[in-house]
């Protein structure tokens, strides 16, 4: 084993004496850990901000189902027309964007926050994530996720995002 390590480094650099060749294992060791925790914390870091632009966007959600339940219903599209940006679009409909949802555990998050947001006004949402991105290993981690969610507003109509 020895000579196969020598052959790691250039003639002159491999140490002589046990002392220096267990402080060069060292590191060599605290090197390769620092790169394993830098792409742990990367590859979390990237699944925190998904999390957190789900979270937001159902907050977002959640702030205008109670004011859409209390406005006429005249006045819903001005409403849903003025929350509209381009990243988020909001729409109403006899028809939900979403039709048998997601049964991710993300998803079932969503919604689980959506309920303790507004209550039974969330009752039959559902949640639909279409994941875009690269694929990596086994874990099957996305870097963007786009949400679609449909909420139904109690009178035939589906609030849609």
């Amino acid at each position: 084993m020895r000579q196969s390590l020598r052959r790691l480094l250039p003639t002159g650099l491999w140490p002589k004496t046990l002392r220096w060749q267990i402080v060069l294992l060292l590191a060599v060791a605290l090197v390769f850990a620092n790169l394993v925790a830098l792409l742990l914390l990367g590859s979390e870091r990237a699944r925190f901000n998904r999390d957190a632009r789900l979270g937001a966007q159902v907050e977002r959600i959640a702030a205008l189902l109670p004011a859409l339940h209390a406005i006429p219903e005249n006045l819903r599209e001005n409403v849903l027309r003025a929350s509209s940006n381009r990243a988020f679009r909001f729409s109403m409909g006899t028809t939900p964007w979403v039709d048998a949802g997601d049964d991710s555990l993300v998803a079932r998050q969503l919604i689980a926050s959506l309920h303790r947001a507004v209550g039974p006004l969330a009752d039959g949402a559902r949640v639909d994530i279409e994941r875009h991105g690269r694929w990596r290993g086994e874990g099957r981690r996305f870097h963007r996720a786009r949400l679609s969610v449909s909420v139904p507003l109690g009178d035939g109509t589906w609030l849609n995002v």
